[in-house]
């Protein structure tokens, strides 16, 4: 019941739209959109790119469309006027339209957006798999939805991966952090040169250069300063133990080198 009321609410509100804003529907598609990963440092990109006069972003960061089923059940004329009522800069054509989102985690949200615009520009940012995990973790156990340690949540994700299970979305500590796989099968969607991959180090280190690669990316004027941020920066509990980390390194370090392979990059600092 729940969802068929939440379903008839999306049409409701997408026939509104239809009737009282008809430009939505002009045919313009989103630009480009930064696809995660989760915990590497998307949140500090989108509130960086804010501030560039080019860039036209939502009010709010992740406006779950292409992960939400129920719009999908719409008329894609339908659920796309719904999807860019989010965007105040719509009908500004000096701007370039973007998104925050966490698409990349699923194959299907992927296949959704190539269907959308498949000219899309994709940035995703990457964290040291090790590190990305345990700050993961840290989030939920901050938010009460994780009461296991560490440890015991790793254990059980790297079990349930050697079943063929999945683990939960939001539990998801272990999988995020195969990269390569995801970007494999990104690039079988879209093309290499509109897809740019960024590093959250590079991103702490230097966020003017960083920043800069996706002007450049985009197409559009570079940022001459920028004041760095740090965005959703939490103290962990106690530090990762040892035992814990040497089995994620184990677990990652085949990944990470078909990843070296992929991008030509050296990340023996992630080994």
């Amino acid at each position: 019941m729940k969802s068929l009321l939440k379903f008839y609410y999306h049409l409701i509100k997408s026939l509104y739209l239809r009737v009282m804003h008809p430009e939505l529907s002009g045919g313009r598609k989103l630009d480009f959109m930064i696809i995660g990963m989760q915990k590497s440092g998307t949140t500090a990109l989108d509130s960086y790119l804010r501030f560039h006069p080019a860039i036209g972003l939502p009010p709010h960061k992740m406006i779950d469309f292409f992960n939400n089923k129920r719009l999908f059940w719409l008329p894609a004329r339908l659920r796309e006027i719904y999807y860019h009522n989010h965007f105040p800069d719509y009908k500004n054509p000096d701007k370039l339209l973007g998104e925050t989102p966490y698409y990349i985690t699923e194959p299907l949200f992927l296949d959704r957006m190539h269907t959308y615009n498949s000219l899309l520009k994709l940035i995703v940012i990457l964290r040291d798999p090790v590190s990305r995990a345990y700050s993961h973790w840290n989030m939920q156990r901050e938010r009460g939805l994780e009461r296991r340690s560490f440890e015991q949540a790793v254990l059980e994700s790297m079990d349930q991966l050697k079943r063929g299970l999945k683990p939960e979305p939001r539990f998801n500590y272990v999988q995020l952090g195969q990269y390569a796989t995801t970007l494999k099968y990104l690039t079988t969607l879209f093309p290499r040169e509109q897809v740019l991959v960024l590093f959250q180090q590079d991103l702490r280190n230097n966020p003017l250069d960083t920043m800069n690669q996706i002007t450049q990316f985009l197409g559009v004027s570079p940022f001459r300063r920028l004041t760095a941020k740090e965005v959703h920066r939490r103290e962990y509990p106690e530090p990762m133990s040892d035992s814990v980390k040497n089995q994620l390194k184990a677990h990652y370090l085949p990944h990470i080198e078909e990843l070296e392979q992929f991008l030509g990059k050296d990340l023996s600092h992630w080994k």
